[in-house]
Protein backbone atom coordinates (compact mmCIF):
# COMPACT_ATOMS: atom_id res chain seq x y z
CA UNK A 1 0.00 0.00 0.00
CA UNK A 2 1.60 2.84 -1.01
CA UNK A 3 1.63 6.21 1.13
CA UNK A 4 -0.70 8.75 1.88
CA UNK A 5 -0.23 12.33 1.98
CA UNK A 6 -2.70 15.26 2.31
CA UNK A 7 -2.82 17.49 -0.64
CA UNK A 8 -3.68 20.77 -1.13
CA UNK A 9 -7.92 19.92 -1.62
CA UNK A 10 -7.29 18.30 1.65
CA UNK A 11 -7.94 14.23 0.96
CA UNK A 12 -5.66 11.81 1.76
CA UNK A 13 -3.81 10.53 -1.75
CA UNK A 14 -1.47 8.11 -2.99
CA UNK A 15 2.61 9.23 -3.78
CA UNK A 16 2.62 5.97 -5.92
CA UNK A 17 0.09 4.37 -8.32
CA UNK A 18 0.97 1.17 -10.11
CA UNK A 19 4.02 1.92 -9.09
CA UNK A 20 4.59 5.24 -10.72
CA UNK A 21 5.21 8.12 -8.60
CA UNK A 22 2.31 11.15 -8.40
CA UNK A 23 2.63 14.08 -7.82
CA UNK A 24 -0.75 15.41 -5.36
CA UNK A 25 -2.64 18.33 -6.34
CA UNK A 26 -0.53 21.46 -4.70
CA UNK A 27 -3.30 23.95 -5.56
CA UNK A 28 -4.25 26.05 -8.63
CA UNK A 29 -0.45 27.37 -10.10
CA UNK A 30 0.97 25.84 -6.99
CA UNK A 31 2.91 22.71 -8.86
CA UNK A 32 5.70 24.48 -11.23
CA UNK A 33 7.28 21.88 -13.11
CA UNK A 34 10.89 21.52 -14.16
CA UNK A 35 13.28 19.89 -16.12
CA UNK A 36 12.56 18.51 -19.78
CA UNK A 37 9.89 16.88 -21.66
CA UNK A 38 10.05 13.36 -22.80
CA UNK A 39 10.46 12.48 -26.60
CA UNK A 40 10.59 9.32 -29.15
CA UNK A 41 13.30 7.59 -29.90
CA UNK A 42 15.60 8.85 -32.77
CA UNK A 43 14.90 7.08 -36.38
CA UNK A 44 16.21 6.79 -39.31
CA UNK A 45 15.12 7.23 -42.75
CA UNK A 46 16.97 4.55 -43.91
CA UNK A 47 15.19 2.05 -41.88
CA UNK A 48 12.07 2.93 -43.85
CA UNK A 49 11.00 2.45 -47.26
CA UNK A 50 11.96 5.04 -49.58
CA UNK A 51 8.78 5.12 -51.80
CA UNK A 52 7.17 5.95 -48.48
CA UNK A 53 4.69 3.09 -49.24
CA UNK A 54 4.70 1.63 -45.12
CA UNK A 55 1.45 -0.80 -45.66
CA UNK A 56 1.45 -3.78 -43.68
CA UNK A 57 -1.05 -6.36 -44.12
CA UNK A 58 -2.83 -6.54 -40.16
CA UNK A 59 -3.05 -5.45 -37.17
CA UNK A 60 -1.26 -8.75 -35.92
CA UNK A 61 1.61 -7.84 -38.21
CA UNK A 62 1.95 -5.02 -37.30
CA UNK A 63 2.19 -5.51 -33.53
CA UNK A 64 4.91 -7.87 -33.96
CA UNK A 65 7.03 -6.02 -36.37
CA UNK A 66 6.21 -2.70 -33.04
CA UNK A 67 8.25 -5.72 -30.55
CA UNK A 68 4.69 -6.34 -28.65
CA UNK A 69 5.80 -7.83 -25.55
CA UNK A 70 4.27 -8.38 -21.80
CA UNK A 71 3.96 -5.18 -19.69
CA UNK A 72 3.87 -2.31 -22.56
CA UNK A 73 1.59 0.05 -23.00
CA UNK A 74 -0.88 0.49 -25.73
CA UNK A 75 -2.50 3.82 -26.27
CA UNK A 76 -5.84 4.72 -28.53
CA UNK A 77 -8.40 7.62 -29.54
CA UNK A 78 -12.04 7.72 -28.86
CA UNK A 79 -12.60 9.99 -31.55
CA UNK A 80 -15.33 7.38 -33.15
CA UNK A 81 -16.93 7.31 -29.37
CA UNK A 82 -18.97 4.22 -29.50
CA UNK A 83 -18.47 3.35 -32.66
CA UNK A 84 -15.10 2.28 -32.74
CA UNK A 85 -13.88 -1.23 -33.80
CA UNK A 86 -10.21 -0.40 -33.56
CA UNK A 87 -9.28 -1.08 -29.83
CA UNK A 88 -10.95 -4.10 -29.75
CA UNK A 89 -9.28 -5.64 -32.93
CA UNK A 90 -5.91 -4.65 -31.12
CA UNK A 91 -5.96 -6.38 -28.18
CA UNK A 92 -7.68 -9.51 -30.10
CA UNK A 93 -4.50 -9.49 -32.02
CA UNK A 94 -2.78 -9.04 -28.96
CA UNK A 95 -4.45 -11.65 -27.01
CA UNK A 96 -3.77 -14.05 -30.28
CA UNK A 97 -0.09 -13.24 -29.45
CA UNK A 98 -0.50 -14.56 -25.87
CA UNK A 99 0.62 -11.12 -24.73
CA UNK A 100 0.19 -10.59 -21.16
CA UNK A 101 -0.07 -8.19 -18.61
CA UNK A 102 -0.87 -5.31 -20.97
CA UNK A 103 -1.75 -1.26 -19.63
CA UNK A 104 -4.73 0.18 -22.05
CA UNK A 105 -4.15 4.43 -22.20
CA UNK A 106 -7.24 5.37 -24.41
CA UNK A 107 -8.09 8.81 -24.33
CA UNK A 108 -11.56 7.58 -23.64
CA UNK A 109 -13.25 3.95 -23.65
CA UNK A 110 -16.86 3.61 -24.16
CA UNK A 111 -19.91 0.72 -24.08
CA UNK A 112 -18.52 -0.87 -27.44
CA UNK A 113 -15.31 -1.61 -25.44
CA UNK A 114 -16.97 -3.83 -23.36
CA UNK A 115 -15.13 -7.05 -24.71
CA UNK A 116 -11.73 -5.71 -22.63
CA UNK A 117 -13.44 -7.14 -19.53
CA UNK A 118 -12.55 -10.60 -20.87
CA UNK A 119 -8.88 -9.48 -21.66
CA UNK A 120 -8.39 -8.09 -18.11
CA UNK A 121 -10.34 -11.28 -16.68
CA UNK A 122 -7.42 -13.64 -19.02
CA UNK A 123 -4.36 -11.29 -18.00
CA UNK A 124 -3.80 -9.49 -21.36
CA UNK A 125 -4.95 -6.51 -19.95
CA UNK A 126 -3.78 -5.76 -16.36
CA UNK A 127 -5.68 -2.26 -16.19
CA UNK A 128 -6.84 0.95 -18.04
CA UNK A 129 -6.09 4.52 -17.57
CA UNK A 130 -8.40 6.39 -19.22
CA UNK A 131 -12.30 7.56 -18.89
CA UNK A 132 -14.24 4.13 -18.04
CA UNK A 133 -18.06 4.37 -19.71
CA UNK A 134 -20.47 1.62 -18.98
CA UNK A 135 -19.48 -1.92 -18.67
CA UNK A 136 -15.67 -1.07 -18.28
CA UNK A 137 -16.60 1.35 -15.43
CA UNK A 138 -18.93 -0.87 -13.48
CA UNK A 139 -16.28 -3.74 -13.96
CA UNK A 140 -13.72 -1.08 -12.16
CA UNK A 141 -16.31 0.24 -9.72
CA UNK A 142 -16.65 -3.36 -8.85
CA UNK A 143 -13.11 -3.37 -7.91
CA UNK A 144 -12.52 -6.14 -10.16
CA UNK A 145 -9.94 -4.93 -12.33
CA UNK A 146 -6.23 -5.94 -10.82
CA UNK A 147 -4.59 -2.27 -11.20
CA UNK A 148 -5.80 0.99 -10.22
CA UNK A 149 -7.62 3.10 -12.61
CA UNK A 150 -6.97 6.27 -13.57
CA UNK A 151 -8.91 9.10 -15.08
CA UNK A 152 -6.97 12.17 -16.25
CA UNK A 153 -8.61 15.33 -18.14
CA UNK A 154 -7.56 15.50 -21.71
CA UNK A 155 -5.41 18.26 -20.83
CA UNK A 156 -3.86 16.16 -18.08
CA UNK A 157 -3.44 13.47 -20.08
CA UNK A 158 -1.35 15.09 -22.82
CA UNK A 159 0.81 16.82 -19.98
CA UNK A 160 0.79 13.11 -18.30
CA UNK A 161 2.94 11.99 -21.56
CA UNK A 162 4.61 15.18 -22.63
CA UNK A 163 6.74 14.75 -19.24
CA UNK A 164 7.31 11.29 -19.64
CA UNK A 165 4.82 10.31 -16.90
CA UNK A 166 3.28 7.98 -19.03
CA UNK A 167 5.53 6.52 -21.57
CA UNK A 168 3.19 5.29 -24.63
CA UNK A 169 5.27 1.91 -26.13
CA UNK A 170 2.74 1.25 -28.90
CA UNK A 171 -0.03 4.01 -30.37
CA UNK A 172 -2.62 2.93 -32.53
CA UNK A 173 -4.37 5.32 -34.70
CA UNK A 174 -7.90 4.71 -36.09
CA UNK A 175 -7.46 7.42 -38.80
CA UNK A 176 -10.97 7.62 -41.21
CA UNK A 177 -8.20 8.70 -44.28
CA UNK A 178 -4.78 8.02 -44.47
CA UNK A 179 -2.09 7.52 -47.34
CA UNK A 180 0.66 4.58 -47.74
CA UNK A 181 3.18 7.10 -45.66
CA UNK A 182 1.11 7.76 -43.03
CA UNK A 183 -0.40 10.91 -42.95
CA UNK A 184 -4.12 11.19 -41.77
CA UNK A 185 -7.14 13.19 -41.25
CA UNK A 186 -10.61 12.63 -39.75
CA UNK A 187 -12.54 15.08 -41.50
CA UNK A 188 -13.22 12.44 -44.60
CA UNK A 189 -13.86 9.11 -45.66
CA UNK A 190 -16.54 6.71 -44.65
CA UNK A 191 -15.83 6.42 -40.93
CA UNK A 192 -15.49 10.33 -40.80
CA UNK A 193 -14.93 11.48 -37.01
CA UNK A 194 -14.02 15.04 -37.60
CA UNK A 195 -10.69 15.21 -36.16
CA UNK A 196 -7.61 13.19 -34.11
CA UNK A 197 -6.49 15.55 -31.88
CA UNK A 198 -6.49 13.16 -28.69
CA UNK A 199 -4.26 10.66 -30.77
CA UNK A 200 -2.01 13.99 -31.63
CA UNK A 201 0.26 13.23 -28.42
CA UNK A 202 0.44 9.75 -28.81
CA UNK A 203 2.05 10.25 -32.63
CA UNK A 204 4.68 12.55 -31.09
CA UNK A 205 5.57 10.65 -28.11
CA UNK A 206 5.08 6.95 -28.63
CA UNK A 207 7.87 4.56 -29.19
CA UNK A 208 6.20 3.15 -32.59
CA UNK A 209 2.82 4.57 -33.86
CA UNK A 210 0.42 2.50 -36.20
CA UNK A 211 -1.84 3.90 -38.40
CA UNK A 212 -5.40 1.95 -39.15
CA UNK A 213 -8.04 2.69 -41.58
CA UNK A 214 -10.11 2.00 -44.02
CA UNK A 215 -10.30 4.61 -46.74
CA UNK A 216 -6.51 4.59 -48.09
CA UNK A 217 -5.80 7.62 -50.50
CA UNK A 218 -2.58 8.34 -52.81
CA UNK A 219 -0.21 10.54 -51.35
CA UNK A 220 -0.36 12.93 -50.31
CA UNK A 221 -3.21 12.72 -47.70
CA UNK A 222 -4.47 16.44 -47.00
CA UNK A 223 -5.36 17.71 -45.08
CA UNK A 224 -3.22 15.97 -42.33
CA UNK A 225 -4.29 15.70 -38.21
CA UNK A 226 -1.42 13.11 -38.45
CA UNK A 227 1.83 13.72 -39.85
CA UNK A 228 3.20 10.54 -41.49
CA UNK A 229 6.86 11.40 -40.36
CA UNK A 230 5.67 10.10 -36.97
CA UNK A 231 3.99 6.93 -38.12
CA UNK A 232 5.83 3.86 -38.47
CA UNK A 233 3.07 1.30 -40.16
CA UNK A 234 -0.04 1.92 -41.64
CA UNK A 235 -3.02 -1.07 -42.04
CA UNK A 236 -5.63 -1.07 -44.34
CA UNK A 237 -9.10 -3.05 -42.88
CA UNK A 238 -12.39 -3.21 -43.63
CA UNK A 239 -13.95 -0.84 -41.26
CA UNK A 240 -12.40 1.12 -38.21
CA UNK A 241 -15.87 1.55 -37.12
CA UNK A 242 -19.31 3.18 -37.25
CA UNK A 243 -19.72 7.28 -37.50
CA UNK A 244 -22.91 7.48 -37.12
CA UNK A 245 -22.25 6.20 -33.26
CA UNK A 246 -20.14 9.23 -32.77
CA UNK A 247 -23.99 10.61 -31.39
CA UNK A 248 -23.73 8.80 -27.88
CA UNK A 249 -25.86 9.19 -25.52
CA UNK A 250 -24.63 12.09 -23.58
CA UNK A 251 -24.14 14.22 -26.50
CA UNK A 252 -28.58 14.83 -27.23
CA UNK A 253 -30.07 17.90 -26.12
CA UNK A 254 -32.09 17.19 -22.90
CA UNK A 255 -35.91 17.04 -23.18
CA UNK A 256 -36.57 16.99 -19.18
CA UNK A 257 -38.49 20.34 -18.26
CA UNK A 258 -36.23 20.46 -14.81
CA UNK A 259 -32.96 20.34 -17.14
CA UNK A 260 -34.34 22.93 -20.16
CA UNK A 261 -35.07 24.90 -16.85
CA UNK A 262 -31.71 24.90 -15.51
CA UNK A 263 -29.93 25.79 -19.17
CA UNK A 264 -32.49 28.61 -19.47
CA UNK A 265 -31.65 30.35 -16.40
CA UNK A 266 -27.83 29.83 -16.90
CA UNK A 267 -28.38 31.72 -19.86
CA UNK A 268 -29.87 34.33 -18.17
CA UNK A 269 -27.18 34.91 -15.71
CA UNK A 270 -24.74 35.29 -17.85
CA UNK A 271 -26.67 37.52 -19.76
CA UNK A 272 -27.85 39.55 -16.76
CA UNK A 273 -23.92 38.69 -15.04
CA UNK A 274 -22.93 41.04 -18.56
CA UNK A 275 -20.35 38.03 -20.03
CA UNK A 276 -22.89 37.91 -22.97
CA UNK A 277 -21.17 41.26 -24.99
CA UNK A 278 -19.67 41.79 -28.52
CA UNK A 279 -16.54 39.76 -29.10
CA UNK A 280 -17.01 37.16 -25.90
CA UNK A 281 -16.51 33.36 -25.95
CA UNK A 282 -17.77 30.51 -24.14
CA UNK A 283 -17.50 26.76 -24.01
CA UNK A 284 -20.24 24.26 -23.86
CA UNK A 285 -20.33 20.63 -22.95
CA UNK A 286 -21.98 17.46 -25.01
CA UNK A 287 -24.34 17.21 -22.24
CA UNK A 288 -28.08 17.20 -22.62
CA UNK A 289 -28.47 20.35 -20.42
CA UNK A 290 -25.11 21.90 -21.76
CA UNK A 291 -26.30 21.61 -25.35
CA UNK A 292 -29.31 23.09 -24.12
CA UNK A 293 -27.91 26.40 -22.72
CA UNK A 294 -25.58 27.01 -26.26
CA UNK A 295 -29.55 27.08 -27.51
CA UNK A 296 -30.76 29.20 -25.18
CA UNK A 297 -27.07 31.84 -25.66
CA UNK A 298 -27.79 31.26 -29.38
CA UNK A 299 -31.35 33.09 -29.05
CA UNK A 300 -30.28 35.70 -26.57
CA UNK A 301 -27.63 36.62 -29.25
CA UNK A 302 -29.77 36.72 -32.28
CA UNK A 303 -32.44 39.16 -30.10
CA UNK A 304 -29.57 41.41 -29.27
CA UNK A 305 -27.59 41.12 -32.26
CA UNK A 306 -24.40 39.96 -30.92
CA UNK A 307 -21.84 37.59 -32.42
CA UNK A 308 -18.76 35.93 -30.82
CA UNK A 309 -15.13 36.49 -31.43
CA UNK A 310 -14.88 31.85 -30.46
CA UNK A 311 -16.86 29.08 -29.29
CA UNK A 312 -14.82 25.79 -27.90
CA UNK A 313 -16.12 22.41 -29.38
CA UNK A 314 -17.19 19.18 -29.42
CA UNK A 315 -18.54 21.03 -31.99
CA UNK A 316 -22.21 20.13 -32.83
CA UNK A 317 -25.06 20.83 -34.71
CA UNK A 318 -25.74 23.89 -32.88
CA UNK A 319 -22.49 25.32 -32.67
CA UNK A 320 -22.35 24.38 -36.33
CA UNK A 321 -25.32 26.41 -37.09
CA UNK A 322 -24.02 29.46 -34.56
CA UNK A 323 -20.69 29.68 -37.04
CA UNK A 324 -22.80 29.64 -40.53
CA UNK A 325 -25.73 32.10 -39.34
CA UNK A 326 -22.49 34.54 -38.11
CA UNK A 327 -22.83 34.03 -34.35
CA UNK A 328 -19.26 33.36 -34.14
CA UNK A 329 -16.14 34.31 -36.43
CA UNK A 330 -14.67 30.33 -35.27
CA UNK A 331 -15.31 26.80 -33.75
CA UNK A 332 -11.94 26.07 -32.18
CA UNK A 333 -13.15 22.46 -31.97
CA UNK A 334 -11.26 19.79 -29.62
CA UNK A 335 -13.63 17.02 -30.54
CA UNK A 336 -16.64 16.37 -33.21
CA UNK A 337 -19.88 15.01 -31.42
CA UNK A 338 -21.99 14.22 -34.50
CA UNK A 339 -21.95 13.75 -38.14
CA UNK A 340 -23.10 18.55 -38.73
CA UNK A 341 -19.65 19.11 -36.83
CA UNK A 342 -17.68 16.83 -39.59
CA UNK A 343 -19.30 17.96 -42.58
CA UNK A 344 -18.42 21.29 -41.04
CA UNK A 345 -14.95 21.21 -40.20
CA UNK A 346 -14.43 19.62 -43.84
CA UNK A 347 -16.35 22.86 -45.43
CA UNK A 348 -15.65 25.75 -43.31
CA UNK A 349 -12.34 27.54 -43.03
CA UNK A 350 -13.46 28.97 -39.86
CA UNK A 351 -13.95 25.39 -38.29
CA UNK A 352 -10.52 24.72 -36.94
CA UNK A 353 -9.37 21.62 -35.34
CA UNK A 354 -7.21 22.18 -32.00
CA UNK A 355 -5.68 19.22 -29.75
CA UNK A 356 -5.35 19.00 -25.68
CA UNK A 357 -2.11 20.70 -26.15
CA UNK A 358 -3.67 24.19 -27.47
CA UNK A 359 -6.83 23.78 -25.14
CA UNK A 360 -6.67 22.42 -21.79
CA UNK A 361 -1.93 21.58 -20.88
CA UNK A 362 -1.00 23.21 -18.36
CA UNK A 363 2.20 22.45 -18.36
CA UNK A 364 3.07 24.42 -21.52
CA UNK A 365 3.19 28.70 -22.62
CA UNK A 366 -0.51 29.55 -22.11
CA UNK A 367 -4.12 27.56 -23.04
CA UNK A 368 -6.91 28.25 -24.60
CA UNK A 369 -8.95 27.55 -21.85
CA UNK A 370 -7.89 30.45 -19.88
CA UNK A 371 -8.91 33.37 -22.48
CA UNK A 372 -12.82 31.46 -21.97
CA UNK A 373 -15.44 33.95 -20.76
CA UNK A 374 -18.17 31.21 -19.82
CA UNK A 375 -17.72 27.58 -19.52
CA UNK A 376 -20.72 25.26 -19.11
CA UNK A 377 -19.96 21.46 -18.71
CA UNK A 378 -21.73 18.96 -17.26
CA UNK A 379 -20.86 16.79 -14.10
CA UNK A 380 -22.50 13.23 -13.51
CA UNK A 381 -22.33 14.15 -9.66
CA UNK A 382 -20.33 15.55 -7.08
CA UNK A 383 -20.47 16.73 -3.22
CA UNK A 384 -20.06 20.42 -1.44
CA UNK A 385 -16.18 21.10 -1.89
CA UNK A 386 -15.55 18.38 -4.41
CA UNK A 387 -13.81 19.82 -8.12
CA UNK A 388 -15.83 18.84 -11.03
CA UNK A 389 -14.20 15.66 -11.74
CA UNK A 390 -15.06 16.08 -15.92
CA UNK A 391 -13.75 19.14 -16.92
CA UNK A 392 -9.93 21.31 -15.93
CA UNK A 393 -11.32 23.94 -13.25
CA UNK A 394 -8.10 21.98 -11.14
CA UNK A 395 -5.61 23.47 -13.52
CA UNK A 396 -7.43 26.48 -14.84
CA UNK A 397 -5.72 30.17 -13.23
CA UNK A 398 -7.70 32.28 -11.00
CA UNK A 399 -10.80 33.52 -12.93
CA UNK A 400 -13.36 36.45 -13.18
CA UNK A 401 -15.61 35.94 -10.62
CA UNK A 402 -18.67 35.71 -13.18
CA UNK A 403 -16.73 32.89 -15.34
CA UNK A 404 -15.94 30.74 -11.33
CA UNK A 405 -19.90 31.13 -11.18
CA UNK A 406 -20.40 29.91 -14.83
CA UNK A 407 -18.08 26.84 -13.84
CA UNK A 408 -19.95 26.01 -10.92
CA UNK A 409 -21.29 22.61 -11.16
CA UNK A 410 -25.09 22.70 -10.45
CA UNK A 411 -25.30 20.88 -7.12
CA UNK A 412 -21.69 23.33 -5.30
CA UNK A 413 -24.60 26.33 -6.64
CA UNK A 414 -27.22 25.59 -4.82
CA UNK A 415 -25.39 25.14 -1.86
CA UNK A 416 -24.90 27.52 0.54
CA UNK A 417 -21.40 27.25 1.11
CA UNK A 418 -20.72 28.35 -2.20
CA UNK A 419 -23.49 30.25 -3.75
CA UNK A 420 -22.81 33.99 -3.89
CA UNK A 421 -26.74 34.33 -3.39
CA UNK A 422 -28.77 34.74 -0.05
CA UNK A 423 -30.34 31.32 0.24
CA UNK A 424 -33.82 31.27 0.05
CA UNK A 425 -36.16 30.15 2.95
CA UNK A 426 -36.21 26.25 3.23
CA UNK A 427 -40.11 25.28 1.86
CA UNK A 428 -40.67 28.81 -0.04
CA UNK A 429 -38.13 28.02 -2.80
CA UNK A 430 -40.38 28.58 -6.18
CA UNK A 431 -39.65 29.50 -9.43
CA UNK A 432 -38.58 32.83 -9.46
CA UNK A 433 -37.70 33.45 -6.40
CA UNK A 434 -33.77 32.11 -7.30
CA UNK A 435 -31.79 32.89 -10.34
CA UNK A 436 -30.15 29.26 -10.13
CA UNK A 437 -32.45 27.90 -7.76
CA UNK A 438 -35.67 27.82 -8.91
CA UNK A 439 -37.95 24.68 -8.83
CA UNK A 440 -35.54 23.08 -6.30
CA UNK A 441 -38.12 21.72 -3.92
CA UNK A 442 -36.57 18.39 -2.74
CA UNK A 443 -35.93 17.54 0.28
CA UNK A 444 -33.27 19.34 1.23
CA UNK A 445 -34.60 22.47 0.54
CA UNK A 446 -38.03 21.64 2.36
CA UNK A 447 -38.56 19.34 5.49
CA UNK A 448 -35.28 18.08 5.13
CA UNK A 449 -33.99 21.79 5.70
CA UNK A 450 -36.38 22.25 8.94
CA UNK A 451 -35.27 18.40 10.19
CA UNK A 452 -31.99 19.73 10.20
CA UNK A 453 -32.51 22.20 13.03
CA UNK A 454 -34.80 20.56 15.10
CA UNK A 455 -33.52 18.62 17.86
CA UNK A 456 -33.63 14.90 17.35
CA UNK A 457 -36.44 14.29 19.18
CA UNK A 458 -38.75 16.14 17.18
CA UNK A 459 -38.05 15.08 14.11
CA UNK A 460 -40.59 12.50 12.42
CA UNK A 461 -39.38 8.82 12.95
CA UNK A 462 -37.92 6.97 9.52
CA UNK A 463 -41.30 5.36 8.43
CA UNK A 464 -43.50 7.53 9.71
CA UNK A 465 -46.43 8.78 7.46
CA UNK A 466 -45.57 12.77 6.60
CA UNK A 467 -48.82 15.01 5.60
CA UNK A 468 -47.94 18.13 3.93
CA UNK A 469 -50.58 21.06 4.00
CA UNK A 470 -53.94 20.56 0.87
CA UNK A 471 -52.21 23.53 -0.88
CA UNK A 472 -48.71 22.62 -1.13
CA UNK A 473 -47.28 22.11 -4.71
CA UNK A 474 -45.96 18.61 -5.37
CA UNK A 475 -41.78 18.64 -5.15
CA UNK A 476 -39.65 15.73 -5.77
CA UNK A 477 -39.29 12.48 -4.42
CA UNK A 478 -39.50 13.77 -0.55
CA UNK A 479 -40.22 10.33 0.65
CA UNK A 480 -36.58 8.46 0.60
CA UNK A 481 -36.10 6.63 3.94
CA UNK A 482 -39.08 8.24 5.53
CA UNK A 483 -42.47 6.65 4.16
CA UNK A 484 -44.66 7.70 2.32
CA UNK A 485 -45.73 11.61 1.52
CA UNK A 486 -49.75 12.17 1.23
CA UNK A 487 -51.17 15.10 0.80
CA UNK A 488 -53.48 16.12 3.94
CA UNK A 489 -56.67 14.31 3.50
CA UNK A 490 -55.56 12.72 0.28
CA UNK A 491 -54.41 9.70 -1.48
CA UNK A 492 -50.14 9.07 -1.76
CA UNK A 493 -49.51 10.65 -5.37
CA UNK A 494 -48.21 8.04 -7.99
CA UNK A 495 -44.51 8.42 -9.00
CA UNK A 496 -42.97 8.69 -12.44
CA UNK A 497 -43.76 4.89 -12.79
CA UNK A 498 -47.33 4.89 -11.43
CA UNK A 499 -46.04 3.31 -8.25
CA UNK A 500 -47.71 5.18 -5.07
CA UNK A 501 -46.58 5.46 -1.97
CA UNK A 502 -43.98 8.65 -2.87
CA UNK A 503 -45.02 11.86 -3.82
CA UNK A 504 -42.87 13.19 -7.17
CA UNK A 505 -43.48 15.68 -9.91
CA UNK A 506 -42.41 18.41 -11.83
CA UNK A 507 -44.07 21.33 -10.13
CA UNK A 508 -43.07 23.73 -12.05
CA UNK A 509 -44.24 22.32 -15.23
CA UNK A 510 -46.94 25.09 -15.29
CA UNK A 511 -44.51 27.50 -15.52
CA UNK A 512 -42.47 26.19 -18.91
CA UNK A 513 -46.23 25.31 -20.43
CA UNK A 514 -46.09 25.39 -23.75
CA UNK A 515 -42.79 27.06 -23.95
CA UNK A 516 -41.13 23.89 -22.30
CA UNK A 517 -42.93 21.70 -25.24
CA UNK A 518 -42.15 24.29 -27.85
CA UNK A 519 -38.44 23.89 -26.97
CA UNK A 520 -38.51 20.22 -27.33
CA UNK A 521 -40.32 20.48 -30.44
CA UNK A 522 -39.14 22.60 -32.71
CA UNK A 523 -36.71 20.62 -35.33
CA UNK A 524 -33.52 22.69 -34.71
CA UNK A 525 -33.83 21.22 -31.13
CA UNK A 526 -33.89 17.29 -31.61
CA UNK A 527 -31.29 15.42 -31.13
CA UNK A 528 -28.64 15.08 -32.75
Amino acid sequence: MSRLVKNAAGRLVPVEINGQPAVPYAGVGRHHPTGRRAGPLVRSCSDYPSDGDKTIESIREALVNAGLKDGMTISTHHHLRNGDRVANLVFAAAAELGVKDLRWFPSASFPCHDGMIAHMENGVIHHIEGSLNGPLGDYCTEGRMRGTAVLRSHGGRWQAVQDGEVHIDIAVIAAPTADPFGNATGDRGPAACGLLGFALADSQYADHVIVVTDNLVPFPCIPWQIQGNNVDQVVVIDSIGDPAKIVSGSTQVTKSPDRLLIAELTARFCDEAGIIRDGFSFQAGAGGTALSFGLFLRDIMRERKIKARFVRGGSNQYLVDMLEEGLTDYILDGQTFDLAGVRSMRENPGHVNTSPFTSYNWHGKGNFASMLDCVVLGATGGRPGLQRQRGHSQRWPPAARHRRLAELPVQQVHDPAHSQFPRPHPGHCRPGDHPLRAGRTDRRYRDGARHRHQPAAARPPRGAERKLPADSPPGRDQGRGRGPVRRAGGQAAPDRKGRRGHQVGRWHRHRLGQAAGEAVGKPDRQAV
